[in-house]
C-alpha cells in the first residue's frame, strides 16, 4: 500500500489525515503549549513572588502570578506543587506514551479507516498507509505493546469527522492517548466477529468463539460447548458469553444433554473499572452431529483518555449513530440438526477526561443473540449486539436462539426440548466514564447500553 504524500496529508482527499496543530514538542517531550502541560506533567505557575503576588491554591482556583490571575482546576489544585492537578491515566498510561509525538489524528468526514492494534499501522481508504506499522514514534504517532493484550497510541489530538467510520482489528485491547481534545462525530467500531466474514473472532482484546465442540472458547468468562453427538442425540446449543453480566445458557435437550453453560462470573474479568482493559468473552459452540453452530466472537476492548477534553456529538446523517461499538457477535446456527452457537458478550469502553461531553450519542457494549439450531446455518445467524439499546435477536430455526443482553433486558437462553436447540445469548459488556460529576455533560437523544458507572479520575 502506498505511504501517504505530504500533500495528501495536507489536503485528505476526503479521507484521514494528521494536523500539525495541538500540542507543541520540545526536545522530544510534552511541552506546556496548548494542552497546558508543564514538562512534569501538571499545569503549573511560576513558585516566584512577583511584585507581592504569592502563587497558590485558593480551593480549586490557582492563584498564577505571571500573568497575575486566577485559573480554575478542572481536577483541583495541589498546593504543594502550586499547580492545577493533571489526570492520571488508567492502565499504567503515562505521558511517556506522548514523548516525540507531533501529529493529530484527524478522519475526515465520510472516510473509512482500520487501526490494527498489533502493529499500529492506520490504514484509511483501505489503500493508503497514514501511519506505518512498527513500535515508537512513526509518521508522528507513537505505538506501544504495553502487554500480550493491550497496546496505546499517543497522538496529539484525535478528531473524527462527520459519518466517519474506524474500524479496530488486532488482538489486542487498544488506548487511544490523547494530549489534547479528543471529538468523535463519527463511529469506532471495536465489535466482535471476523473482518470480510464469519462470528468467531472476538474484537481487539475480546475473546473468541469456538468453531468446534472440541475447543474452548476464550475471553474472561467464556460459553461453554453444547453437549451431544453422533449417535448420542439430542445435539444442544452453545452458552453466551458473559462480561458485564451473564450470559445465557444454550437450549437444554434432555435430562441427559444440557445446553451449554453460560459463561461463569467473575471469572477472570475486570468489573467496573475495566482495570485491566479486555473486551468480552466468546460464546460455546453448539453441540455436533456433522457441524454445530459457531460461537460468536466477544466485543474488544477500548480506552480512550484525553488530558483535556472528551466530546461526542451526533447523529450522523440520516440518524447514523455517533460514539463507539463494542457489540459482541451473534452465534451461528447448527449445519445438520445440530446446536446454535452462543453469543459472544459485549466488551469494554473506557473514557477518561477531566470533561466529558455527549450529546446525541451512542455508547454501546451489548451482547450477541445465540443461532438458532437445525440445519439452516446461514439463515439461522444471531444478530450482533445492536448499536443501540435494542437486544439482538436470536436466530430463527427449528429451536430459536436466546436474545443478547442490553440495557434494555438481560441475555435469554436458547430454545431447548429437543433436538437441536437454540445457542444462549450473550451479556452486556461494561461501560466506564472516568470524569467528575460536574465535569461530565450530556445532552439531546443519548442512548447507554448497558448502563454506565463513573469514576473520579485519577489525578497527579
Amino acid at each position: 500500500m502506498p505511504r501517504a504524500s505530504a500533500a495528501f496529508a495536507a489536503v485528505l482527499f476526503a479521507a484521514c489525515s494528521f494536523d500539525q496543530g495541538g500540542v507543541s514538542f520540545g526536545d522530544g517531550g510534552v511541552s506546556p503549549a496548548d494542552a497546558g502541560m508543564t514538562a512534569d506533567g501538571s499545569v503549573g505557575a511560576d513558585a516566584q513572588v512577583t511584585d507581592g503576588c504569592v502563587p497558590g491554591c485558593v480551593g480549586d482556583q490557582l492563584v498564577s502570578c505571571e500573568p497575575p490571575g486566577m485559573q480554575a482546576c478542572d481536577l483541583g489544585c495541589n498546593p504543594t506543587t502550586v499547580s492545577c492537578n493533571t489526570i492520571a491515566p488508567s492502565n499504567d498510561v503515562d505521558q511517556d506514551q506522548l514523548v516525540g509525538v507531533t501529529q493529530a489524528l484527524v478522519f475526515a468526514q465520510q472516510s473509512t479507516s482500520t487501526i490494527d492494534s498489533d502493529t499500529g499501522q492506520i490504514v484509511t481508504g483501505g489503500v493508503t498507509i497514514v501511519r506505518g506499522p512498527g513500535g515508537g514514534v512513526v509518521d508522528g504517532i507513537r505505538y506501544e505493546q504495553l502487554s500480550d493484550s493491550v497496546a496505546v497510541i499517543g497522538v496529539t489530538e484525535l478528531n473524527l469527522g462527520q459519518d466517519s467510520y474506524i474500524r479496530v482489528v488486532g488482538s489486542r485491547a487498544l488506548i487511544l492517548l490523547s494530549a489534547g481534545d479528543v471529538t468523535i462525530n463519527g463511529a469506532i467500531d471495536v465489535s466482535g466477529g471476523c473482518v470480510g466474514g464469519g462470528v468467531t473472532c472476538g474484537g481487539p482484546g475480546g475473546g473468541s468463539g469456538t468453531p468446534d465442540e472440541a475447543i474452548a472458547a476464550t475471553g474472561c468468562a467464556p460459553g461453554g460447548n453444547g453437549t451431544g453427538g453422533t449417535g448420542v442425540p439430542p445435539e444442544t446449543g452453545g452458552g453466551g458469553g458473559s462480561f458485564g453480566a451473564a450470559g445465557a445458557p444454550g437450549g437444554d435437550g434432555n435430562a441427559s444433554n444440557p445446553g451449554g453453560s453460560a459463561g461463569a462470573l467473575p471469572g477472570m474479568c475486570s468489573g467496573p473499572t475495566l482495570v485491566p482493559l479486555m473486551g468480552g468473552s466468546g460464546g460455546g459452540s453448539g453441540g455436533i452431529d456433522n457441524c454445530g453452530g459457531d460461537g460468536g466472537g466477544g466485543g474488544g476492548g477500548l480506552q480512550i483518555t484525553s488530558y483535556t477534553q472528551i466530546d461526542i456529538t451526533g447523529p450522523g446523517m440520516n440518524g447514523r449513530p455517533v460514539g463507539i461499538n463494542a457489540a459482541g457477535s451473534g452465534g451461528r446456527g447448527g449445519e445438520a440438526s445440530d446446536g446454535g452457537g452462543g453469543g459472544g458478550s459485549g466488551g469494554g469502553i473506557l473514557l477518561e477526561a477531566p470533561t466529558i461531553s455527549l450529546t446525541d450519542a451512542t455508547l454501546a457494549a451489548n451482547g450477541g443473540a445465540g443461532g438458532g439450531g437445525g440445519d439452516q446455518p446461514d439463515s439461522s445467524v444471531g444478530q450482533s449486539g445492536t448499536f443501540g439499546d435494542m437486544q439482538a435477536v436470536g436466530g430463527d430455526d427449528t429451536r430459536e436462539g436466546g436474545l443478547g443482553g442490553s440495557v434494555q433486558g438481560a441475555a435469554t437462553a436458547g430454545e431447548g426440548g429437543g433436538d437441536n436447540t437454540g445457542g444462549g445469548g450473550g451479556g452486556v459488556g461494561v461501560i466506564r466514564l472516568n470524569v467528575t460529576q460536574t465535569g461530565l455533560t450530556m445532552g439531546g437523544q443519548i442512548t447507554i447500553s448497558p448502563a454506565f458507572t463513573r469514576g473520579d479520575p485519577g489525578v497527579k
